[in-house]
């Protein structure tokens, strides 16, 4: 079972947080949602079936908006040798949910893009190294981001 917290942004009185806790309290895999009003904050218990975008999808929907920092970081990726190898990094750490990834062969670089608070670089390392690969942190960029 995952836990997320989410800043959600629009919400003018507590009949708006409900309709934000009852629209994702609806989505299949979410065990329980609750609205903070006062913090303007969504925490979420979902399984493996749910992904921020289906979150994030949902309140959109509402009415609402989450907002999400967004961090875009790039690593240096050893022990590719073929572009398979790149497909098959990029589909590990595309199941961690990530906003985006772009694995480069020739450059032997990734860039990642992640909610930081729901993701963390260890997650990333562990998943190119759970495929067969290494990933080294260089560089990261914050950006906030308004889906």
């Amino acid at each position: 079972m995952a836990k997320g917290t989410y800043a959600i942004e629009g919400m003018v009185c507590t009949s708006c947080a409900q309709t934000v806790e009852k629209t994702v309290s609806n989505l299949d895999g979410v065990k329980k949602a609750s609205v903070n009003y006062a913090t303007e904050q969504l925490s979420v218990d979902y399984d493996e079936s749910v992904t921020i975008e289906d979150i994030a999808t949902a309140v959109d929907d509402a009415g609402y908006s989450v907002v999400r920092d967004i961090t875009d970081r790039v690593f240096d990726i050893e022990g590719m040798v073929c572009a398979s190898c790149a497909q098959t990094i990029e589909k590990a750490v595309s199941k961690l949910g990530v906003d985006s990834v772009n694995v480069n062969l020739a450059s032997e670089k990734m860039n990642v893009g992640f909610d930081q608070s729901q993701l963390r670089i260890s997650d990333i390392t562990t998943a190119v190294s759970d495929a067969g690969y290494s990933a080294k942190l260089v560089s990261d960029t914050v950006k906030k981001r308004y889906d």
